[in-house]
């Protein structure tokens, strides 16, 4: 059942990655988040257990830099739009 649901979210990000042509920080990230849990679904595919806990922490710490990232470079563009105007 949770593959079920862990391969629905994928698809999900795997649109959203597609309309995001205009960022391509966004379609890159959910390419990472995609082959990060790809990985380890192949791992436990060989008996390794690897806690979903700890990648969806990672993916989690890697959406959040970036949301300040992309924060960031709004703030800056808007500073230096409202400059250039002056």
């Amino acid at each position: 059942m949770a593959d079920i649901i862990d391969l629905r979210v994928e698809d999900s990000l795997q649109e959203y990655a597609l309309k995001a042509e205009r960022i391509p920080v966004i379609d890159a990230t959910c390419g990472v988040f995609m082959e990060m849990d790809e990985n380890r679904l192949i791992a436990e595919g060989f008996g390794a257990h690897v806690p979903k806990g700890y990648v969806y922490a990672a993916m989690a710490f890697s959406a959040g830099i970036e949301m300040l990232n992309m924060l960031s470079r709004r703030a800056k563009r808007k500073q230096l739009d409202s400059t250039q105007a002056r």
